[in-house]
C-alpha cells in the first residue's frame, strides 16, 4: 500500500469543510471530491476513511459522509457543521 500523504489529507479536508460553508452544511459527494482533488475513486476513499479514521468526519457508506462535531476537531479552531436530520443546528 502507497504511504500516505499528509497534503492530500489535508487538502481533502479543506475540500470538504468548504463545501460545507459554501453549501449550508451540506457535504460533497465521492464523485465530488475526487473532480476536485483530482483523485481516483479508490484513492478519495482512502482519504476519506484517513479523516474517519482521525475523527474529522463520520462516514458509514454512500451518502452518509458528515463533518464530525468533536472537541479534538473544535481545539484546532475550525467551525464544524454537522447535518441532524438534514438540517444544520
Amino acid at each position: 500500500m502507497r504511504p500516505i500523504n499528509e497534503e492530500w489529507v489535508q487538502s481533502t479536508l479543506e475540500y470538504i469543510r468548504e463545501y460545507a460553508r459554501g453549501n449550508n452544511g451540506e457535504v460533497p459527494v465521492l464523485a465530488g471530491i475526487m473532480k476536485e482533488t483530482g483523485m481516483v475513486k479508490s484513492a478519495a476513499y482512502r482519504y476519506i476513511m484517513i479523516l474517519k479514521d482521525r475523527g474529522y468526519i463520520e462516514y458509514n457508506g454512500k451518502g452518509t459522509l458528515q463533518i464530525a462535531g468533536n472537541s479534538n476537531c473544535y481545539e484546532r479552531g475550525y467551525p464544524f457543521l454537522r447535518r441532524q436530520n438534514g438540517a444544520v443546528p
